[in-house]
């Protein structure tokens, strides 16, 4: 089994090696990870997210605060609903957050 370290915005490897990220379709940044020879693609914001962001009800999304996707640091991150979310881009869309 690999063993990888998730900080604040990057993932490093066993050897301490910022693992390069590549842009999906839809913008967001994503990483290939290996356990038991069997290669798993996660986005980075989940997994930032889930290093460092409580989740005590179970929110299924990762939304970014900023609207940035490749804006992957821990405070540029929360927890939210699919509702949340899509209002959250809608607002984006209409320049409501700045």
């Amino acid at each position: 089994m690999r063993v990888y370290q998730v900080s604040w915005g990057n993932v490093r490897n066993a050897n301490g090696y910022i693992l390069t990220p590549y842009e999906n379709k839809k913008g967001y940044l994503k990483i290939g990870l290996f356990q038991n020879g069997k290669l798993y693609k996660r986005r980075v914001n989940r997994l930032v997210a889930q290093a460092f962001i409580s989740n005590p009800d179970n929110l299924p999304q990762v939304n970014h605060k900023d609207g940035n996707k490749k804006n992957n640091s821990y405070t540029n991150l929360e927890w939210v609903t699919n509702e949340e979310n899509r209002e959250h881009a809608k607002r984006l869309r209409q320049g409501d957050i700045a």
